[in-house]
């Protein structure tokens, strides 16, 4: 190697040293930038999970199917609650739970089908939030149906129009009896208790809040 092809080099190097310092503030600036915007979406979604923080769940997300099947186990122990109207679940005593249901208007003027027909009566979540705790609470609004009639187009909202991003559902307008709020503690799965019942709604607003996923605040 000559020396012209030394001295070349080193100034060559010397001048992507010069041009790396004058670049090394802007791209630390930069990386802490993106560190701070980071960190700001990590702290706003811890406090999501935290406990007084609600979460919405979107019903329809694919993601969630795991999701919707821990929520009907839910529901279904909240419909069990319901058939029994308070009572425990050994029917050969008078005991009461603590918190039984309120008379639904919905559950009263269908007295003789639910009567005569537990068997055919089904119970889906319509809209969930939850919050982390030590397990989870889960604010509901359940729509009660009968899975004797059936539904001619699981996709057909209460409109009429398909709506082919809900996923496959039983309740339709013709067989909804009746919805409402209720919310429930779930011991990770291991027993369930309900915490609040919460008020009436009508069939109409849970098939339009079911086909929004359970995103619509209707």
């Amino acid at each position: 190697m000559t020396m012209t092809t030394t001295i070349l080099l080193h100034s060559a190097t010397r001048r992507i040293l010069l041009l790396l310092m004058a670049f090394l503030p802007l791209l630390m600036v930069t990386t802490e930038a993106r560190t701070s915007s980071t960190t700001r979406k990590l702290r706003h979604r811890r406090r999501a999970t935290l406990a007084g923080g609600y979460r919405k769940v979107s019903l329809h997300d694919a993601d969630n199917a795991d999701r919707r099947a821990e929520f009907q186990h839910a529901a279904n122990f909240v419909l069990q609650s319901l058939i029994r109207g308070g009572k425990n679940d050994n029917d050969n005593t008078d005991d009461t739970v603590a918190n039984p249901p309120p008379a639904y208007d919905f559950w009263t003027n269908n007295n003789d089908l639910l009567s005569d027909n537990k068997d055919h009566i089904s119970i889906q979540p319509v809209r969930v939030y939850e919050q982390v705790v030590a397990g989870l609470n889960l604010n509901m609004v359940v729509a009660v149906y009968d899975s004797v009639v059936a539904n001619s187009n699981p996709n057909q909202n209460v409109n009429g129009n398909e709506n082919s991003a809900a996923p496959t559902s039983q309740l339709s307008p013709q067989n909804c009896l009746g919805a409402f709020a209720v919310s429930v503690y779930d011991r990770f799965g291991q027993s369930y208790e309900i915490t609040h019942w919460a008020k009436e709604t009508t069939c109409e607003t849970a098939l339009a809040i079911w086909q929004q996923g359970g995103e619509d605040d209707a």
